[in-house]
């Protein structure tokens, strides 16, 4: 959660962290092990959903994100997934 953080904030500081992530790998004994991670974000900005839809939202961005080959932000939109 990004209080007072428009849409395009919170999609830039998710892929801030995406990029984080997939740069690092996990030491696992012997091994490094790539990561990577799919983002949904979401927003209260002016005609989007209530807070009670909010994580409905970022959900269905989440997914989409899988859906487009993973290892990506997407973000939720009043309209649905953008």
């Amino acid at each position: 959660m990004l209080p007072e953080t428009p849409l395009d904030g919170g999609a830039r500081a998710a892929e801030r962290i995406r990029r984080a992530i997939a740069e690092k790998p996990f030491d696992v004994g012997a091994h490094a092990i790539e990561v990577t991670v799919s983002i949904g974000v979401a927003s209260l900005e002016a005609g989007n959903p209530p807070p009670s839809g909010l994580l409905d939202e970022a959900d269905a961005a989440l997914l989409e994100a899988k859906r487009q080959g993973r290892n990506r932000v997407v973000m939720a939109s009043a309209a649905g997934v953008r």
